[in-house]
């Protein structure tokens, strides 16, 4: 085994987007360590992975379930039996959260979304921070967001409310380790056909008519293929340039190897109050 193989962990990494990120950075020879919810979909992600896994032979799997603190601890514990260091770690678990209006929503289970899409990846990248490989490497953090976090989502707010909160999480998060060898962003992979939906049509009573035929429109063309999404981690991931470190960027309409090489404005692909006096429409 190389003593320099970087190692890389994908939370939800056994379907869809995740599962295409593992893909690739399977084939472009890190150790991968990903997570699944259940052994059914690690047997799945295992036999989708076989081409690959038959090339490079690190890669492991962890079954996780974002529901508490206990389950980031164990989450971490387990790690450690694969590696004790990390460069790449990407939050990339959750699921579309309380669907319906607010006013008839499950608070409790409105709770539960924010712990799933926002609290449980603080609280990896918190446990994780002290074993990143900074001193010869730079690490990297990519926080996989969403449409939700730049407008509003009618049916979806602890989705939208998670989504938002990941992104300023994340932007505050580069500023503070903007010393260390840090690289940290937010992704929006665009829409794509994958398993998360399967909840709003079971709930598509709760959901208002229109935003419920936008899903469905989107989900019988097709979506955006998840490898889109996929390149774009990866550039980031070589990306040297730490000016775009806490950027909200888009998997589908950002160039982001134009990005990476150009002088940006502090501002720009963040998220900002848009007035008269500090940030104006063009």
């Amino acid at each position: 085994m190389k003593k320099n193989i970087k190692s890389i962990l994908i939370t939800g990494g056994t379907s869809g987007l995740g599962l295409s990120i593992s893909r690739l950075f399977l084939e472009k020879k890190y150790k991968v360590i990903i997570t699944g919810t259940s052994v059914t979909s690690i047997n799945k992600a295992t036999k989708a992975l076989e081409k690959q896994i038959k090339k490079n032979k690190n890669c492991y799997f962890i079954k996780y379930k974002a529901t508490d603190r206990t389950s980031v601890n164990k989450l971490f514990k387990n790690y450690l039996k694969y590696s004790k260091k990390i460069n790449v770690l990407i939050n990339n678990a959750g699921n579309n959260g309380e669907v319906g209006i607010f006013k008839k929503n499950n608070i409790s289970k409105w709770e539960k979304s924010i712990f799933t899409n926002l609290t449980s990846h603080v609280a990896i990248t918190k446990k994780f921070l002290p074993i990143f490989e900074i001193k010869n490497n730079h690490g990297v953090i990519i926080n996989i967001s969403g449409g939700g976090a730049t407008k509003p989502m009618p049916g979806f707010t602890s989705y939208a409310a998670a989504k938002t909160g990941l992104s300023r999480f994340t932007e505050t998060l580069a500023v503070e380790l903007q010393k260390d060898n840090f690289y940290c962003y937010s992704l929006a992979p665009g829409f794509m056909k994958t398993n998360i939906h399967k909840l709003v049509f079971s709930n598509r009573k709760k959901l208002d008519k229109k935003v419920f035929l936008d899903i469905e429109k989107n989900y019988k063309q097709g979506g955006f293929d998840s490898y889109l999404a996929a390149e774009a981690c990866y550039k980031l991931v070589q990306n040297k340039n730490k000016k775009i470190s806490g950027m909200h960027l888009s998997a589908i309409y950002d160039d982001i190897k134009k990005i990476t090489k150009k002088t940006n404005s502090s501002n720009v692909y963040k998220l900002r109050r848009i007035d008269d006096m500090f940030f104006r429409e063009k």
